[in-house]
């Protein structure tokens, strides 16, 4: 049976048919897109806030942590708490034995108390005892004067005595020569019983040796007598000295010397300091809490031997972002010291715990570290408002504000952000270290401004203008703008409170998707004329 040649033909010629149509209706799209204009959007000027934000995200941090040690290594004997206990300030947390320090102080204390005797007793002056002894001194010296005096008035009685005396033998001496020499001097004879000249020879002879023994007695006599109240003088003067001397080595006694004071008072001082050196080593064998806070990790048990840290202060893991705090304290590579009076300071870093006695952590405020890119980064400043989202908490938003911005930056696979800390102001129940969380924070505010979209401004070279309608007419004016913000721009000057601006017209890409269609289709075949005609509602 012999094939018909029509049905190819007609098969050909609806084909033709379909393309025809198909490049009609394109036609018609591209035309129409290319002489319809639409019409122009339009923005009102009013009043209202103008606000801009930056954005971040990061991670819950605990305000403090503080990292506690006995400032004295010792025994561990009393554990009064556990963890996940919340303490207060001041509150006891652990014990180590405190014989030796208590010890010390007893013996400082000792100290103390004689040192407070030896003030008392130089600012006082004589105790009894001692005036008795002195009153017994004086009174010794003055019997040894009155003695002396007694001895030299003896002398010289003995002396005046002793010259009448002295006198007596030699006047006597004198009249028995005055006699025998008279008598010898008579002239005699033996009948009438006169003596003879050989006699009064001898007597006279001899009662001169009388009269010089006599006169050498005298002579001796009385320089024995002068010696004796020389001797006695010089007794006496000696008393007299020694009398002296004792009334005033009392007087010195009984005065209290400003010297002695002295000494005695920087004695006192110096016991008093060892008591109270003393008194803190006995009070650091118990740790107490210097914050309130929950415990977050205990590392000994009773009986074990603690270590020391040696500073007398606590080591605290401070969610610092190397700049000064809010509080004023400085902290260096997220760490940073809080004293306390009687707990060690550890040797923990400022990212963990485990070398310290005991982990106290601040639970009850929270801080978001988040780093910002470093264009944001410059809007930021101390005190700006934030709110805060916590992925774990997606339904509650959580005020904030910043308190510390970093002055040096951290990379990351090249790229550049600062951290900053953002306080939560009140967080929510459930509230936990390590959250992620999502922060805005309010960079510039202007209320009630004139606002328009930042779309509808021009701004070319630094001068800023917009399209405002005048009438019918579209009239381009200069403006002056403020703040911008995330989606508004504040207006300064240009334009007035109900003026209709234009918004800049997007060149629309249909005739430009037509005519690119139209090429693509010319190399599909003789009907390719046609598939420019479905570029253009496409290319729209």
């Amino acid at each position: 049976m012999a094939t018909s040649p029509k049905g190819p033909l007609l098969v050909n010629g609806a084909l033709a048919a379909v393309l025809i149509v198909v490049a009609a209706i394109g036609w018609r799209a591209t035309t129409a897109g290319s002489t319809v204009k639409a019409a122009p959007r339009t923005t009102t000027v009013q009043r209202g806030a103008v606000q801009s934000t930056v954005t971040a995200s990061g991670n819950v941090l605990a305000s403090s942590t503080l990292n506690l040690a006995f400032k004295n290594g010792g025994t561990l004997t009393a554990m009064y708490v556990k963890q996940g206990d919340q303490v207060q300030t001041g509150q006891p947390l652990a014990k180590i034995d405190d014989t030796d320090a208590k010890a010390a102080l007893a013996t400082a204390q000792a100290n103390l108390a004689s040192a407070q005797d030896k003030l008392a007793e130089t600012t006082a002056g004589l105790t009894p005892a001692q005036v008795a002894q002195n009153r017994v001194a004086e009174a010794a010296a003055q019997q040894q004067v009155d003695t002396a005096a007694q001895n030299l008035d003896n002398a010289r009685r003995n002396a005046a005595v002793n010259v009448s005396g002295y006198q007596n033998a030699l006047n006597r001496a004198q009249d028995q020569l005055n006699r025998d020499t008279g008598a010898c001097a008579t002239p005699t004879s033996a009948a009438s019983g006169g003596a003879p000249a050989q006699s009064c020879s001898d007597k006279l002879a001899t009662d001169q040796t009388s009269l010089a023994d006599a006169a050498q007695s005298d002579t001796a006599g009385v320089n024995k007598d002068q010696e004796a109240i020389a001797s006695a003088q010089a007794g006496l003067a000696s008393a007299q000295t020694s009398q002296r001397s004792t009334l005033a080595a009392d007087v010195v006694k009984a005065e209290v010397m400003p010297s002695a004071v002295a000494s005695a008072q920087a004695g006192l001082q110096q016991a008093q300091t060892a008591v109270d050196s003393d008194q803190r080593a006995v009070d650091q064998t118990t740790l107490v809490a210097p914050v309130a806070g929950t415990v977050s990790s205990v590392n000994a048990s009773v009986g074990q031997t603690v270590g020391g840290g040696g500073a007398g202060s606590s080591s605290s893991t401070s969610t610092g972002t190397g700049s000064t705090g809010s509080t004023g304290s400085p902290s260096t590579a997220g760490a940073s010291t809080t004293t306390s009076p009687n707990a060690g300071s550890s040797s923990s870093s400022a990212s963990g715990s485990s070398s310290a006695f005991l982990t106290l952590t601040d639970l009850s405020t929270f801080q978001v570290k988040a780093g910002f890119a470093e264009a944001d980064a410059v809007k930021l400043g101390v005190g700006q408002p934030a709110t805060v989202s916590l992925d774990a908490l997606p339904t509650q938003q959580i005020a904030g504000r910043v308190v510390e911005v970093d002055t040096t930056s951290t990379v990351s696979s090249n790229v550049v952000t600062y951290d900053a800390l953002i306080e939560l102001v009140e967080p929510p129940g459930g509230t936990k270290p390590g959250m992620t969380a999502n922060v805005s924070v309010i960079t510039g505010l202007r209320p009630n401004v004139l606002r328009l979209p930042t779309a509808d401004i021009r701004t070319t070279a630094g001068a800023s203008t917009v399209t405002v309608m005048n009438g019918t007419q579209q009239v381009t004016r200069p403006v002056t703008i403020g703040l911008k913000g995330d989606d508004a721009t504040e207006i300064v000057s240009g334009v007035n409170q109900g003026d209709t601006v234009v918004a800049p017209t997007i060149p629309v890409s249909g005739t430009t998707g037509g005519g690119t269609g139209g090429g693509a289709g010319a190399g599909a075949g003789r009907f390719g004329g046609g598939g420019g005609g479905l570029g253009g509602p496409i290319g729209r």
